[in-house]
């Protein structure tokens, strides 16, 4: 039918101007028009198979053949809370109030993945995606790994490979040539995310050497606190690789610096920074305690490990509050850490102090963190006990997130909205973190304590606590 084209052109147009085309139709569909009862609607069947089949696009090159996507190890969500999770997902995007990293983890620690549907990781930019997405991210680049396989990994081509791909090849230059890699990563980690800036800033502790200070030092000022703390961690490690002698003058000198009481008022040893130093013998102490094993401290002041951490008396100063703890950290034995964290604990010390004494531990000395960095002032608490959980959320219980003061000033905050006409609530960021770490059935409780005191239960500030509230663990589930 060679004026097909034109044929169901004019039978279009009769129909837009509210006329009858059945006797416009072509010569080989009359019968068919004709003999089906309604002709109107037989002719709107065939012209709609026409314009879909016989004149569909042909492509402009030849179709290649796509690879299903990957299973993963965890089961998709289920289908009933997908709607919820799209609509946290893409608030996350515009807003990035909650972390979508910490909502895929929250799914994670329930037993799901998230659905290909509704989250899939960005190509050539998912450094912070866990291990669980890997197949994905290798379906969404399909050979490129095989197109240049001997390709060398330089500033122009960091972009064309994931990055997996160039801390593989990061990895292997680092150890034939430390400074060219050292030197690629420093021109290139800083259009990375926070996570995959950390995991690049790691693999410079292959072949860790002086050379490596100057990069490491400029780190200070990243926007990250893990990659600042990872660069201080490599630090730490160069100061340990100093000689015996410059051991023990730094030992000697940290020692000069500090005031040992060893019967404070009957509470046993008490060891802080002498008084009255300035700011720059301040700065100076912490890079001392970067300089030096807590070992080497203990045995200095003839003491033992679990008697100095529990003494050591800090101020509100954070050169030496973190810089000490930072030390036992670092080289302490596992009993001075504990020492450390239960000092701090019964003290009510600084919630940052907390997170890294913590994290050398179990579980239990976690949640014992945990539950003293929520009951701690400030909305910065909320963040650092992210950090503490890491990738183990939805598992503190009600009473703990009750005694938040974050949460009676999220109660407040919806009181004071109540009594102000047109006041506008923002409550989003505190409520999300609440609902990542609370346990299911505490996720639940906390919705029904919110909307009693008068916020929409329809309001957006609930929906990670309504996704938390809602989702069983997977083999409770299936």
């Amino acid at each position: 039918m060679p004026d097909l084209d034109a044929c169901l052109a004019r039978i279009r147009g009769r129909w837009i101007t509210g006329g009858a085309a059945a006797e416009l139709c072509p010569p080989a569909w009359a019968d068919t028009v004709r003999n089906n009862g309604d002709a109107e609607l037989t002719l709107l069947a065939l012209t709609g198979q026409a314009t879909q089949i016989v004149f569909r696009p042909k492509p402009g090159r030849a179709l290649t053949p796509v690879a299903p996507i990957p299973r993963l190890t965890l089961p998709p969500l289920p289908e009933a809370h997908r709607p919820r999770f799209r609509r946290i997902m893409a608030a996350e995007k515009k807003d990035q109030a909650v972390g979508a990293v910490s909502i895929l983890a929250l799914l994670a620690a329930r037993g799901y993945a998230a659905h290909p549907a509704d989250w899939m990781p960005e190509r050539g930019n998912a450094g912070w995606v866990s291990d669980l997405y890997a197949p994905w991210l290798q379906w969404l680049c399909p050979g490129a790994a095989d197109e240049e396989p001997d390709a060398p990994l330089t500033a122009e081509t960091w972009g064309q490979l994931r990055p997996g791909e160039r801390r593989e090849q990061l990895r292997w230059m680092r150890s034939d040539d430390p400074a060219a890699a050292r030197a690629l990563i420093e021109a290139c980690a800083a259009g990375e995310g926070a996570d995959e800036r950390t995991k690049l800033t790691a693999l410079l502790e292959l072949r860790l050497s002086d050379a490596d200070r100057p990069y490491l030092q400029s780190l200070s000022a990243d926007r990250s606190a893990r990659v600042r703390s990872e660069a201080e961690r490599l630090l730490d490690m160069l100061a340990r690789d100093s000689s015996e002698e410059t051991t023990e003058s730094v030992v000697q000198e940290l020692m000069d610096h500090l005031e040992v009481d060893r019967e404070r008022a009957g509470q046993g040893l008490a060891v802080q920074l002498r008084p009255r130093l300035s700011l720059d013998q301040r700065c100076r102490c912490r890079e001392l305690f970067g300089m030096v094993a807590f070992t080497d401290l203990a045995e200095a002041l003839a003491v033992n490990q679990e008697a100095l951490a529990s003494g050591w008396r800090a101020s509100d100063t954070e050169p030496d509050r973190l810089g000490f703890y930072s030390m036992v950290v670092r080289t302490g034995s596992d009993a001075a850490v504990r020492a450390a964290l239960n000092a701090i604990l019964e003290r009510g010390g600084a919630p940052d102090s907390i997170v890294g004494l913590a994290a050398r531990l179990g579980d239990e000395y976690r949640d014992r963190a945990l539950d003293a960095i929520l009951r701690a002032v400030g909305r910065d608490a909320l963040g650092l006990a992210m950090i503490c959980a890491g990738d183990d959320l939805g598992r503190q219980p009600l009473p703990a997130l009750k005694a938040s003061p974050v949460l009676e000033e999220v109660r407040t905050s919806i009181i004071a909205t109540k009594e102000q006409t047109g006041g506008r609530l923002d409550v989003t960021w505190p409520l999300a973190r609440l609902g990542l770490l609370a346990r299911q059935d505490a996720a639940a409780a906390l919705i029904d304590i919110l909307v009693a005191e008068g916020l929409p239960a329809a309001h957006p500030a609930l929906a990670v606590l309504q996704l938390n509230a809602a989702l069983s663990p997977a083999s409770t589930e299936t």
